[in-house]
């Protein structure tokens, strides 16, 4: 059915100026066109620079939708409580109950300290960088993405050093053997872990997003 426009003039003009913007600037296909037009030109016998709100509304459709992943959460949130609770939980108690068992042989075997003393300093500066890199990726802060890849290459480091340590400690032959299928599990757990996170850090849409890198 045609549209009567002197109708149409004559039923807008009764609208305020806040009904005629929604009609003239909604971007919504729910109006005609001829609809539009008349709230237009409405507005512009009321005072209105359309032009201005036209921008407006452009400006507003063009503007890019908030990122879906955007933020700490899900897996990075997995990874930041790893590196900043989980690594403190676990290195601590492990690295006392090492030094525990150890203890027992150093009047024995005089290397052996000097490798779990080695271990221990190594062990305490990467759970001290693991915080730092946790806490940075916590608050957003810049380059946060590029210190925990350097913190995750530091800890495969540790984990090569890790696997040579224990031959350098003067045990018996038997002994050294005996400890190579408990040090490869150990290294290959740490590669994967490395490789997960890692390539998690360089690829997903949320670190993209939240660290705009």
């Amino acid at each position: 059915m045609p549209i009567d426009i002197d109708q149409l003039r004559n039923r807008l003009s009764n609208l305020n100026d806040d009904e005629l913007r929604k009609i003239a600037f909604a971007n919504s296909h729910q109006y005609y066109p001829d609809t539009v037009e008349v709230a237009r030109e409405e507005l512009i016998k009321r005072g209105y620079d359309i032009r201005q709100e036209e921008n407006e509304a452009a400006d507003t459709s063009l503007a890019p939708a908030e990122p879906r992943y955007k933020g700490v959460g899900g897996w990075l949130m997995l990874l930041c409580l790893g590196l900043t609770v989980f690594t403190p939980l676990l290195t601590i108690p492990l690295l006392a109950m090492g030094f525990s068992e150890s203890s027992k042989y150093f009047n024995l075997f005089p290397g052996l300290l000097v490798i779990t003393v080695t271990n221990t300093v190594l062990c305490l500066g990467l759970m001290a960088f693991s915080i730092y890199a946790g806490t940075g990726l916590w608050s957003i802060r810049p380059g946060a993405v590029q210190m925990a890849k350097r913190y995750l290459l530091c800890f495969l480091g540790y984990k090569a050093i890790a696997a040579i340590l224990p031959f350098m400690a003067g045990l018996p032959s038997a002994a050294t053997k005996a400890m190579i299928g408990t040090i490869a599990m150990d290294t290959l757990r740490g590669v994967i872990y490395f490789a997960v996170w890692y390539s998690y850090l360089s690829m997903s849409k949320r670190v993209i997003a939240t660290y705009h890198c």
